[in-house]
């Protein structure tokens, strides 16, 4: 069985947003430090592509309600590098992101509803 990847982000004491990220490994049972974001984020919506990327949308830079981002990025896993995409139309926060055959869905919570489509060039 393949490894499940789970990315795990949190707040720090006293709420504050950080910038580390985990990742677990379910076939050896381990968490493992992954690159730090560009910027403290929680949040966020992130979809795995089902080959070496993961893709996080939207989040919160501060716990306080209006600091909504609309950034998209990236996490290559192999060179575990965060790299900065096309920003969605819309700021969002507590969002969910699927992947379809041919192209990665985002659906928006906070900061307003709707719908973002991202395509095979991601």
């Amino acid at each position: 069985m393949p490894p499940v990847t789970l990315m795990h982000r949190r707040l720090g004491n006293n709420n504050t947003v950080l910038a580390s990220v985990e990742r677990y490994d379910s076939v050896l049972d381990t968490w493992t430090n992954m690159a730090s974001l560009p910027v403290g984020t929680y949040h966020f919506g992130a979809v795995f592509d089902g080959t070496n990327t993961i893709y996080a949308f939207g989040g919160r830079t501060n716990v306080t309600a209006g600091t909504e981002t609309a950034a998209v990025l990236s996490y290559n896993v192999s060179a575990n590098t965060w790299s900065t995409l096309a920003s969605m139309p819309v700021a969002t926060a507590g969002s969910t992101a699927i992947k379809d055959r041919r192209e990665i869905l985002c659906h928006r919570r906070h900061g307003g509803r709707g719908r973002d489509e991202f395509g095979p060039g991601l």
